[in-house]
């Protein structure tokens, strides 16, 4: 997926028309106050509006809309989509294409899952949240859905469309590259980010604890005496038969691959020191898991269980969104015998692991996915800044 033209008549201090090289990466490089933050919210708006507006009524209603015309490469099909006036047009061509060819708006909807990349991943690491708030609405709408699905069981969505890494993913993201460093399929690309530039070289820690999401009441959980602990009993005195419980709901009511993933932490712990259930005064119920390293028999469950890293880390995205991951320490070490939290690390470490992790995660994925990315090198040192671009590749 890549853009190649962009027409803005006027967007706050900006005029713009660029036409894009054919290359994969583009860079832009200016002073401050030029609009190069400008010209990326641009970018997340437009997509942002054509994943959720559903027909062309939708853009007459929509406020604070702006003029473009934009054209974009997704799938071997170039798209030209122009919005003027509270008008949308769409048009496609074909590489055998001499010209675009018109299509409805109800045409390009039933063909979102073609003509539209599968989702646009963002980054900024300043101090302005403007892009957030602006995408605020469609996130809460996102996670709102997510909270559905996952309790009616219909989740079958990979990840939002749009998802632009925020500092709680970062540990997140560590978390999912240590679990899947070994995997034959990443290893490379993992292993040049955490070992070539990071220097870890020790196996990881971690400490994770979940909780019974939002809305799953603890106190009804006791009064159907579904909780946790409730189950752990039945599956106890069932002489440790967790096939018994393949289709019971055991995690407070969720479903789908969040449910996957708890369970293969339980199942793996269960019967140890390293896990453990409990319920405090808020009336809220915990399971804990702590391992003293990500041994080949947990990871090759979840490479199972999981295909990829994207999955992976999707599962655990999904548990914050919802409420369900309560917390996540995670420490590796350096090769001199000393282990460090994910706290420890400098700003400019943490930011390659958001920006290059999340990349890495989805380097190898067969989609079409748009980088927008927007001032990332703020907190590293020059060494890393020399060597950002080629790690991008």
């Amino acid at each position: 997926m890549k853009i190649k033209h962009l027409q803005v008549p006027q967007y706050k201090n900006l005029n713009v028309d660029i036409s894009f090289g054919d290359e994969l990466i583009n860079i832009m490089v200016g002073q401050n106050g030029l609009g190069k933050s400008n010209l990326i919210e641009i970018i997340a708006l437009i997509f942002k509006d054509l994943y959720t507006i559903k027909s062309k009524r939708g853009f007459i209603e929509m406020p604070g809309s702006f003029d473009y015309t934009i054209i974009y490469e997704c799938r071997g099909v170039d798209i030209k989509v122009k919005y003027i006036d509270d008008d949308i047009k769409v048009a496609t061509k074909l590489p055998a294409d001499e010209e675009f060819v018109e299509i409805s708006f109800a045409e390009f909807r039933r063909r979102s899952d073609e003509l539209l990349p599968d989702r646009v991943m963002g980054y900024y690491s300043g101090e302005n949240k403007r892009l957030e708030k602006m995408l605020s609405s469609y996130t809460r709408k996102e996670r709102t859905r997510q909270r559905n699905s996952y309790r009616k069981g219909t989740n079958s969505k990979r990840m939002r469309n749009m998802f632009f890494s925020e500092n709680r993913h970062s540990q997140l993201i560590l978390f999912t590259l240590l679990m899947y460093w070994d995997h034959p399929s990443y290893y490379h690309t993992i292993n040049k980010l955490l070992a070539d530039t990071l220097d870890v070289d020790e196996q990881p820690k971690f400490e994770i604890e979940f909780q019974n999401p939002r809305f799953s009441k603890f106190s009804d959980l006791v009064k159907s005496e579904s909780t946790l602990e409730e189950y752990r009993d039945r599956i106890l005195n069932s002489g440790d038969d967790f096939n018994q419980f393949v289709d019971t709901d055991i995690f407070w009511g969720i479903s789908g691959n969040v449910d996957t993933l708890l369970r293969l932490f339980l199942f793996e712990y269960y019967g140890t020191s390293s896990y453990g259930i409990y319920n405090d005064e808020k009336r809220k119920e915990y399971f804990w898991v702590k391992g003293d390293s990500i041994d080949d028999t947990l990871a090759e469950k979840m490479f199972t269980a999981f295909d990829n890293p994207v999955d992976f880390f999707d599962a655990l995205e999904a548990c914050d969104s919802i409420g369900s991951l309560h917390k996540l320490v995670v420490t590796a070490g350096k090769g001199y015998g000393e282990y460090f939290s994910f706290e420890a690390l400098s700003e400019g470490e943490q930011q390659l692991i958001s920006v290059l992790g999340l990349m890495a995660i989805l380097k190898d994925d067969n989609e079409e996915v748009l980088y927008l990315i927007d001032e990332p090198d703020t907190h590293i040192n020059p060494k890393w800044q020399r060597d950002f671009i080629d790690n991008l590749i």
